[in-house]
């Protein structure tokens, strides 16, 4: 299991589900629904203030083990690195709660020092159109988009109205 803090702030509702699907397109796509994890109410057993879901943001807490089996951080990815990590836990059939009342203290690695690692500002820079071209190697995707506040069904399956899904982009 991966615990996940429940973010604040500009990252508040970035809590998400995750759906592969081709969404009234001829083209397989990647969407993350934001704001679907606590209409899903699946709340985890003795925590109730922890809640499934399949994306958070930066801070989460994993067990090495389970993230050295899916293969690990991706190098090449200072963008979108954890939401690389996230779709390869979901895939590997792990499962994610975020949990609010936690506060984590995240600190941005010094310019230049061996923490940022080799080539971190060209990495950052390569930022969405890195993402979006492992992905399409990676998970067999044409194009990766966010649609804010799906709702979701008693079964747990996000309910898309695929009028508002934002337009296919080719990578």
């Amino acid at each position: 299991a991966v615990v996940s803090t429940q973010s604040t702030g500009w990252r508040a509702n970035f809590a998400a589900l995750i759906k592969v699907g081709y969404f009234d397109t001829p083209y397989r796509r990647l969407g993350y629904f934001p704001g679907t994890c606590a209409k899903l109410n699946q709340t985890v057993p003795d925590f109730p203030q922890c809640y499934r879901c399949e994306l958070n943001s930066n801070v989460f807490l994993a067990r090495t083990a389970h993230v050295r089996a899916i293969g690990g951080w991706d190098p090449e990815l200072k963008v979108f690195e954890h939401k690389d990590v996230f779709i390869r836990m979901k895939l590997a059939g792990y499962k994610l709660a975020t949990c609010g009342g936690i506060l984590l203290k995240h600190d941005k690695p010094e310019d230049g020092t061996q923490e940022q690692g080799e080539g971190y500002i060209e990495k950052r820079r390569r930022g969405t159109t890195r993402f979006r071209k492992l992905s399409n190697a990676r998970y067999n995707v044409h194009d990766v988009f966010s649609y804010k506040d799906a709702e979701v069904n008693e079964n747990g399956e996000v309910m898309v109205d695929v009028g508002k899904i934002p337009p296919f982009k080719c990578f």
